[in-house]
């Protein structure tokens, strides 16, 4: 049961990583895009 939980643990320890270093490529994009629009 430990050893589930841990894999549980890490998987979603990783999804999470893997979802900061998403939002981290996407913001400057979306900043970007909203710079160009407003001016």
């Amino acid at each position: 049961m430990s050893y589930v939980t841990n894999i549980f643990i890490l998987d979603l320890f990783v999804i999470q990583k893997a979802k900061i270093q998403i939002n981290w490529q996407l913001i400057p994009k979306f900043v970007t895009n909203i710079y160009l629009l407003w001016y």
